[in-house]
Formats: structure tokens, C-alpha cells, sequence
């Protein structure tokens, strides 16, 4: 289980190493880290970016015993600069008064690596109240950022055998990795399923993976890594509530295939738009266009592109299973996005995955016009 570190242990930190006296400290949800969100009014030293008198940061602990982000961390670091100046909004590592972005610290018999973040204020796309108009319209926005994000790491200059060598059973190439939990679906008929969806991945993606192109990807463009900004309490006549305001989270980074991670922005843009009762196909639609007006999808990449999707639907919903065999008191937050897996899958078998390409790739609407999409607008020009 994920523990918390006493409010008081946070301050006495935060000012040792730091020198920042916290106004407020609050605990915020993590997978595998413990987080904290931290207001400081008073930042007796020069912060990186501390423009005002009151600064938001975040403070994240990571047990250094089975967290895999360790190996990439100067990856990340450097990646949050390079992201940074190409007017991309992330957070930027916060050094101590030691000049170090990371830091050694032993609490209750755990040793943890910490380190302080910039924060990017705003709500995660996955708990933004959104309606169905709305989340089409941030998939679409979710598919230009990921987009812009591979079109500017073209210019990351990292070693690429050291970033070549990080692996994480989360990036799309590994999603078999999961098989093993698959015992941990109660669902039987779903188990089932997930098995199939599992081996078509097998059989279709895997052996094209030397016909793929590989980048930087961030490795977990999710739902609830992407920040929104809400522009509803703003004057004047604005076009849209939410707009993209930022990233987080680049704990799986790595140099891969560019394709996994478009399946990954696929997959939850479609979850998203299960949770509000919108069209999963339409979303995942929007997504892709918003992804290929600024990075094309060469054709080898449009003809594995599916299965990605489906493999990641199936890692999100095993290891929500499998994370709350071990955890069930953190059972809520686990299934966030997981909970929305059957309904996608249900969408994706009625539709198949022909009519899906048509629909991403070709005749884009066809398909949502015969099935009464909730949307009724004129189709964009091909």
C-alpha cells in the first residue's frame, strides 16, 4: 500500500533542504508514489520560476524499491526543460538549496527517492466535469498535444542508448507483459476477451515492430496526465470552456515506438468519453485527427494502430485489477479510468476493426451516421 508521510515530516523537509515554508501541504493521489501538493508564501531562496509570493509545487515521494522512473530520471528532467522551451507547460524539477533535483530521504523504515516539481495548476483531464460536446472536442485538442509533443522531441538531444535501454511493462511493445496477471479478472467472459485482444496483439503487432519509427514519447499520455485549464469563470466570449494547460507525469518516458503512445492517447481518449456518455469510435476519431495535423501516421503505423488501442485497453483494466488485489481500500481511485474499459471494448466489437480503420483513416463518419452518433454535425472535408 501506498503510505502517506506525516504532514509535519513534509514541512521539516521542505525547509531543510529547500528552504521553502509551506502555508499549506495537502496529500494528492498517486499510482505508486505518495504526493503532495505544496502552497509556500514565503520561499526564502530563489525557486525556479517562483514569481509571485505565493507558489504552488509538487512534492513526490518514490520508494526506491520497486519504482522503475528512477532509472529514467535525468531523462525526465532534461525532457521537462526541453518541453519547456518549446512553450509546451510542464513541470520543471525544483533543485534543493544543495543544487540537487533529487534527494535521498529514509521515513518509517522505507528509503524514498523525493523531489520537488513546478506545478501545473489546473484539473487532470480525467476529473474535469466535461459534457459530451466538450470531450470531443478535448480529444481532439489531447490528439494535437501528443502530436506536438513527438514533433518537438525530434530536437531532444539525449543519448539514445541509454534511452533505448529503459523498459517499462507499461509501453505498448510490453503490454504481454500483463498476461500473467490476467488471473486477476473476475470477470470470466471479460477475462476471455482481454485474452483474445491479447493474442491478436501477439500475432499483429509485435512482428512489425522493425517497420515501426521510433521517438521520445512520454509514455503515459493519459487522461489523468494531461491538465486542463478552465476558462468558464473568464470575461468575454470565449470558443471553448476547456483548453489543454499543461503535462505531467513523465515517469515512463523513453525512446520507442511513437505508434504505442497514439494507441495510449486513443484508448483514453475513448474512456474519457465513456465516462460522460459520449461516442467512444467519435472521440478516438477526433484524437487521431488531432494527432496527424501535426504528426503524420506513416501507413505501417495506421495498420497497427488498433491493436495498440486494444492493448492498452486490456493493460488498463488487468492492472487495475491486479493493483486492487493488492490494494483494495485504494480500489476508487484505481478503476478511475478502468471502470470505462467494458463500455469501449463494446463499441469497438460492434463496430470491427475494418469499419474503425474507415473511420480514423478513410470515410470518417460513415459508420457513426448509420449507428445514430450524438453528435449530428456535417462531416469535415476528407
Amino acid at each position: 500500500m501506498v503510505s502517506r508521510i506525516p504532514k509535519r515530516e513534509v514541512w521539516n523537509l521542505l525547509q531543510k533542504y529547500y528552504n521553502i515554508i509551506p502555508s499549506s501541504v495537502s496529500k494528492m493521489a498517486g499510482y505508486s508514489n505518495i504526493n503532495y501538493k505544496v502552497t509556500a508564501n514565503d520561499c526564502i531562496s530563489p525557486i525556479t520560476d517562483c514569481k509571485t509570493a505565493s507558489e504552488n509545487f509538487l512534492l513526490k515521494f518514490a520508494d526506491v524499491s520497486h519504482v522503475f522512473y528512477l532509472d529514467n530520471i535525468d531523462m525526465q528532467h532534461e525532457m521537462l526543460k526541453h518541453l519547456h522551451l518549446h512553450g509546451i507547460n510542464a513541470s520543471l524539477p525544483v533543485e534543493s538549496t544543495h543544487g540537487e533535483t533529487m534527494i535521498d530521504y529514509s521515513f518509517g523504515g522505507k528509503q524514498y527517492s523525493v523531489q520537488l516539481l513546478s506545478f501545473v495548476n489546473g484539473v487532470s483531464m480525467n476529473e474535469a466535469d466535461t459534457s459530451q460536446e466538450e470531450v470531443i472536442d478535448i480529444a481532439y485538442d489531447m490528439g494535437q498535444l501528443c502530436g506536438r509533443f513527438h514533433h518537438t522531441m525530434k530536437t531532444f538531444n539525449y543519448d539514445l542508448e541509454t534511452a533505448s535501454g529503459i523498459h517499462s511493462p507499461f509501453h505498448t511493445e510490453n503490454a504481454a507483459m500483463f498476461e500473467e496477471k490476467l488471473a486477476y479478472v473476475g470477470d470470466r467472459s471479460l477475462r476471455n476477451q482481454l485474452i483474445n485482444y491479447m493474442n491478436l496483439f501477439k500475432e499483429n503487432f509485435l512482428p512489425r515492430l522493425s517497420e515501426l519509427r521510433k521517438g521520445f514519447i512520454h509514455g503515459d499520455m493519459s487522461d489523468t496526465n494531461i491538465i486542463l485549464k478552465d476558462n468558464s469563470q473568464k470575461g468575454g466570449q470565449r470558443r471553448k470552456r476547456w483548453e489543454i494547460g499543461g503535462l505531467i507525469d513523465l515517469e515512463e518516458c523513453a525512446y520507442t515506438y511513437l505508434v504505442g503512445e497514439v494507441g495510449i492517447c486513443a484508448a483514453y481518449s475513448m474512456l474519457k468519453a465513456a465516462s460522460v456518455g459520449a461516442d467512444p469510435v467519435e472521440a478516438s476519431l477526433h484524437m487521431i485527427q488531432g494527432y496527424q495535423l501535426m504528426h503524420d501516421l506513416s501507413a505501417r503505423e495506421k495498420e497497427v494502430l488498433f491493436y495498440a488501442v486494444l492493448s492498452r485497453l486490456a493493460v488498463s483494466y488487468v492492472s487495475a485489477c491486479y493493483e486492487c488485489f493488492l490494494t483494495p481500500e485504494n480500489s476508487t481511485y484505481l478503476f478511475t479510468q478502468a471502470k470505462n474499459v467494458p463500455v469501449v471494448l463494446e463499441a469497438l466489437e460492434e463496430c470491427g476493426k475494418n469499419e474503425i480503420e474507415k473511420i480514423w483513416f478513410g470515410r470518417r463518419y460513415k459508420w457513426l451516421r448509420q449507428h445514430n452518433s450524438w453528435r449530428n454535425k456535417a462531416p469535415p472535408k476528407e
